[in-house]
C-alpha cells in the first residue's frame, strides 16, 4: 500500500470486505491496521502492510491516509510518528518504506519531517482517475 493519499476517503461499499482483508492480513502477521482518532471520531487510516519479519529482511510499508476535514492539523504527522514506534518496538522492524504520488508534497512533507528519505521513483505504479501515475519512493531506516 502505498502513502500519502490524503482526502482519499474510501466508498462506504465493500468496507467490510476491505476491513475483513486487513483483519485476515493481520492474523497473518503480514498487515498491521490502525485507525486515526481526533475527539473520539475516525478521521483517517494507518497501515503497515508487506510486512517482513525475517531476521535478513524485517521491513514493512507504510501507508495512511486523513479525511479532508481534518487535514492540516498535524493528525497525518502524529499517525506516522506512532506507526513508526510500532514498527521498531512491537515488530522489530529495520526497514520502513513508503510512497508517495510525484505531486502530493503534504504527504511528502509528513514523511520528512518523521525522518524518511526519497530514494527514487517508481514509473506507472497507481492508477488514479484513468491514468498511470508515478510514485516517489521513500524510505527509512529505524533503530535497532
Amino acid at each position: 500500500m502505498g502513502t500519502g493519499r490524503a482526502g482519499r476517503v474510501p466508498h462506504p461499499q465493500g468496507q467490510a470486505e476491505r476491513i475483513d482483508r486487513l483483519l485476515a492480513g493481520h492474523r497473518a502477521g503480514t498487515v498491521w491496521p490502525g485507525v486515526v482518532l481526533a475527539d473520539d471520531q475516525v478521521i483517517g487510516q494507518v497501515t503497515i502492510s508487506g510486512i517482513l519479519p525475517q531476521a535478513h529482511l524485517r521491513r514493512g510499508s507504510l501507508g495512511y491516509w486523513i479525511g479532508s476535514v481534518a487535514q492540516n492539523q498535524g493528525h497525518a504527522r502524529r499517525a506516522v510518528e506512532l506507526a513508526l514506534r510500532v514498527m521498531t518496538d512491537e515488530l522489530g522492524l529495520h526497514r520502513a518504506e513508503a510512497s508517495t504520488n510525484l505531486e502530493n508534497l503534504p504527504s511528502q512533507r509528513v514523511l520528512r519531517r518523521n525522518g524518511f528519505s526519497p530514494y527514487g521513483v517508481a514509473h506507472s505504479t497507481i492508477l488514479l482517475d484513468g491514468h498511470w501515475c508515478d510514485s516517489l519512493l521513500w524510505e527509512r531506516i529505524l533503530a535497532d
